[in-house]
Order: structure tokens, then sequence, then C-alpha cells
């Protein structure tokens, strides 16, 4: 994997422009979020979509915080953009799957 680095001038109001490559890179679009996890002196950020949980049934929902409550512990697993890339695809063409 090529490393890149990337920029951000924190402007007035506590404001960043996240340039374009990055945004491609890491699959958001406006609306989506940035997490970010300080430990010591390491930064560990995360992208993170937003769906809205009323187009998942009950089940998923219920397992989307059940993963959530994994990550949180510690039982994530690092994903490199690329696997984002694939795993968006992958839900993006079938759309019959998110509806349940």
């Amino acid at each position: 994997m090529t490393k890149e680095l990337f920029r951000l001038r924190i402007a007035s109001k506590r404001q960043v422009t996240v340039p374009q490559r990055l945004m491609n890179l890491l699959g958001l679009s406006e609306g989506d979020e940035l997490q970010i996890e300080l430990t010591g002196n390491q930064i560990e950020i995360r992208a993170c979509k937003v769906v809205p949980t009323h187009l998942f049934s009950p089940e998923i929902v219920a397992a989307l915080e059940a993963r959530e409550r994994e990550i949180q512990s510690g039982k994530g697993r690092h994903l490199e953009p690329s696997e984002l890339r694939q795993a968006s695809e992958a839900s993006a063409s079938e759309p019959a799957a998110l509806a349940g």
C-alpha cells in the first residue's frame, strides 16, 4: 500500500475541508462522519458511513449494535481503504439485502 499524506487546515469555527482524494479513498460523501480516537500520542481516524436505521430490520439493527459493542471493547478489525471500497461496492450492487 502506498503511503499518502494529507494536511487539513483548521478554519474559523474549527472547520476543516477534507481533500477530495481522501474522501474517495475512504468512500465518504457529504453527511458521513470521521471518528477520531486518541490514545496517548497516537491518533486513529475511521470513516463512518451514515445510514438511516429505519432501512434495516430489527434483527439487523440488533446485530449492528452488538458489533458496535465489540468494536468499542477492542474486538474490531482494521480495514484497508481498498477493503472498504470492495465492501461498499458489494453492498451497493445488492440493495435488496439492506431492506431485509
